[in-house]
């Protein structure tokens, strides 16, 4: 049984190709900068791939506080990608939470690298599914990010950067390539609260915003415009480690409930 303490794990599916870590930084902008996070290292894992053989969608597996494993599903699961601009991006973000196999017997994660499978392909192995277990899980590249952003690239905090670049220990080329942005204020009480005499405040239900100040909702932001083909966006090419990321095929076709349990045999 799972201890009450342990990362919840999800699978953040339906990434958009022209998805980089910057653009997941921004669209998971609360979330990342509340601490949420355990892990999110993205590493363009594509799950679902169109008729030219090219990856349409990308997914990425990630932990979660436990006790902010149901906010994370609700504030982002089934609304629409919101890119910088506030541009709707075809798709939408899915959030599966992902149970492993219960016996602890079982081979390797079921979907594959091109160098996973080449192995396989050594070993002459037919099965085309395999299960996962807890351990397995863990080893994946997305759970063993570099030790400069020990909760990934998109779930490492702002201010935990901003301290390693005052320790001058992150490289300064990663910056942009994250798309940190860090708010310069010179107000010394434009953020203390002040409190009148005979008043309230009516309490509002807080919504979900990107980076940018967006609002997420399952209508999208007003105002937004909807990209009509996300051809029209041009690939980064080569950047960063990202770019050099093992390509593992994962279809979540059967997916569609709100756990991912991997079935045994």
């Amino acid at each position: 049984m799972e201890a009450p303490s342990c990362p919840v794990v999800f699978v953040v599916s339906g990434i958009p190709r022209s998805f980089r870590s910057a653009q997941l930084r921004h669209y998971f902008s609360q979330f990342t900068e509340s601490g949420g996070f355990v892990c999110f290292h993205y590493r363009h894992r594509p799950e679902r791939r169109g008729p030219d053989g090219k990856p349409v969608t990308f997914c990425c597996p990630v932990t979660v506080k436990p006790e902010r494993a149901h906010s994370f599903r609700s504030m982002y699961h089934g609304k629409p990608w919101i890119d910088k601009e506030g541009n709707q991006v075809p798709g939408k973000c899915l959030i599966y939470k992902v149970r492993p196999a219960p016996k602890e017997d079982l081979q390797d994660f079921p979907y594959k690298t091109r160098r996973e499978a080449r192995l396989e392909a050594q070993k002459h192995t037919t099965d085309e599914e395999k299960q996962v277990t807890s351990k397995e899980l863990l080893r994946m590249s997305e759970f063993n990010p570099p030790a400069l952003m020990a909760q990934g690239n998109v779930g490492t905090t702002i201010s935990t950067f901003l301290q390693l670049i005052r320790s001058c220990r992150l490289p300064p080329k990663l910056i942009p390539r994250l798309g940190l942005q860090f708010r310069r204020s010179r107000r010394r009480y434009g953020n203390v609260q002040y409190d009148y005499v005979g008043t309230e405040i009516a309490k509002q239900e807080e919504g979900v915003y990107t980076a940018t100040g967006h609002e997420i909702t399952e209508g999208g932001s007003i105002g937004s415009k909807v990209l009509k083909d996300e051809e029209d966006i041009v690939e980064e090419e080569n950047i960063v480690e990202e770019s050099q990321s093992d390509d593992v095929s994962i279809d979540l076709t059967t997916s569609k409930e709100e756990e991912l349990p991997f079935m045994s045999k």
